[in-house]
C-alpha cells in the first residue's frame, strides 16, 4: 500500500497545505509562483511524491530551475514505480547483525529544529559486512537506511508530535574517527558508487548540512577516489572539522548535548529514536561479531538445500543398499529424510559441501 494513499493529489497540493509549505521552507513570492507552476507541469503524475513537501527539496536543490526540477523528480517517482520502493520497508527486513553497522537517526534536533543524524564510517566493520552478505544486500540495506530516513510516516510518528510541524531536511555527521584502507578496496568502492548515486538522484534534498568530522590523514587518499562519486551541490555542503576543533564547528549549530556520548565525550546524552530499528544500532563499531558470525552460519547451514546420490527405495525397501536418489533436506550438520512409505525408512548422513556426502 502506497504511503499516504488516502490523500488525494488535490488534498496534498491545498491551499492550506501549500501555505504551510511556503511558511516553512520561507518561501518568497516568486518561489511559490514557481512552485505552483511546477504543480502544473507534474499533475499528470498522482504519486503520494507529487506533494509540496516533497517536492519542494527537489526545487531547491535545482536552485529553482523548473526544468531541471522535474527531470529529476520524475526520474525519483519512475525508479520508485521500477523497483516498487514504496513497499521496501515492508519487503525488506533487515538482519540483527546490521545493527553492528554504526548509522543513526537521534532523536534530538539542532538549533532550528532539524534532526540529525550520525554515520560513523570510520568504525564500521563494511568490509567484514561485505564479505558477510555480498553486495546486493549491502546496497539494499544502505538504501534501507535512506529509506526510513525519509518515510512521512516514520516523521510523523517520531518527529511532528514534538515539533509542531512536519520536517524540512537533516543534518549528517560523517565521523572517520579510525578510518583504515578497509573501505577503500574496490568491492566497496563500488558498491559506494552505486549508491551514492541512487541516494543522490532519488533522495534529493534532504542533507541539511554535511559534517566530515575527525578524518585521519589516510582520509585525503580515500577523498581523492571518492570525491567524484558526489555531485557538485552535495559537495558543497560538506563542512569539514578536524580532531581538534570538530566540538566547536557543530557547537555553532546544534547543542553538544544534543549528540550521542561517543562524540561529544563527557558531554552528549542522545541516542537513536526509541522504539525504531536506531534505538537497536550501536555506534560502537569495531569489528563484525565472531560469536554473530558463527551463530548466524549455523542459521545457514539449518536451511541449506542439498542434493545426494543415495537410496532406491524402490528397488530396496527396508534394506540398506546404495542407488539413486536425489533428496532436497533442510540441513544442520546431519540430514534425513523419510521414504515413500511414509516415515517408514529414514536416511541420515554428515555432509561436506553444498552437494551432501556421505555412507548410508
Amino acid at each position: 500500500m502506497p504511503i499516504h494513499s488516502n490523500l488525494s493529489l488535490s488534498e496534498r497540493w491545498s491551499s492550506e497545505n501549500f501555505s504551510e509549505m511556503a511558511r516553512l521552507w520561507s518561501l518568497s513570492r516568486d518561489d511559490q509562483v514557481k512552485m505552483r507552476q511546477l504543480q502544473q507541469r507534474i499533475a499528470d503524475l498522482d504519486h503520494w511524491k507529487n506533494d509540496p513537501f516533497e517536492v519542494i527539496r527537489y526545487y531547491k536543490q535545482c536552485k529553482a530551475s523548473l526544468t531541471k526540477t522535474e527531470k529529476m523528480w520524475r526520474h525519483m517517482v519512475s525508479w520508485r514505480l521500477t523497483e516498487d520502493m514504496d513497499s521496501f520497508l515492508t519487503r525488506y527486513q533487515p538482519d540483527e547483525m546490521w545493527h553492528q553497522l554504526p548509522n543513526q537517526m537521534l532523536a534530538t534536533t539542532d538549533y532550528e529544529g532539524d534532526p540529525i543524524v550520525v554515520d560513523r564510517v570510520g568504525v564500521a566493520d563494511s568490509w567484514g559486512l561485505f564479505k558477510h552478505f555480498g553486495e546486493e544486500t549491502m546496497a539494499d540495506h544502505l538504501i534501507y537506511i535512506r529509506e526510513l530516513y525519509t518515510s512521512p510516516d516514520f516523521w510523523k510518528q517520531h518527529y511532528e508530535p514534538q515539533q509542531g510541524h512536519k520536517v524540512r531536511q537533516y543534518n549528517m555527521i560523517v565521523d572517520l574517527d579510525d578510518l583504515n584502507q578497509g573501505p577503500l578496496k574496490p568491492s566497496l568502492l563500488r558498491v559506494l558508487q552505486r549508491v551514492s548515486r541512487i541516494l543522490q538522484d532519488c533522495y534529493t534534498g534532504w542533507e541539511k548540512r554535511i559534517f566530515v568530522i575527525r578524518a585521519p590523514a589516510v582520509f585525503k587518499m580515500a577523498w581523492r577516489l571518492v570525491k567524484y562519486f558526489f555531485d557538485q551541490e552535495k559537495r558543497d555542503a560538506i563542512i569539514f572539522a578536524t580532531k581538534s576543533d570538530y566540538l566547536d564547528v557543530l557547537g555553532k549549530y546544534m547543542d553538544l548535548r544534543d549528540l550521542p556520548d561517543i562524540i561529544a565525550p563527557g558531554i552528549g546524552q542522545a541516542k537513536g529514536y526509541p522504539g525504531t530499528y536506531f534505538e537497536r544500532v550501536s555506534l560502537q563499531g569495531g569489528p563484525i561479531r565472531k560469536d554473530k558470525l558463527l551463530e548466524r552460519q549455523q542459521e545457514e547451514d539449518a536451511t541449506e538445500e542439498c542434493t545426494s546420490s543415495s537410496f532406491d527405495f524402490d528397488s530396496h525397501r527396508g534394506g540398506a543398499a546404495a542407488a539413486n536418489i536425489n533428496v532436497k533436506v533442510m540441513t544442520k550438520g546431519v540430514w534425513s529424510r523419510a521414504g515413500p512409505n511414509r516415515g517408514a525408512t529414514t536416511v541420515t548422513t554428515t555432509y561436506t559441501s553444498s552437494t551432501c556426502k556421505g555412507t548410508f
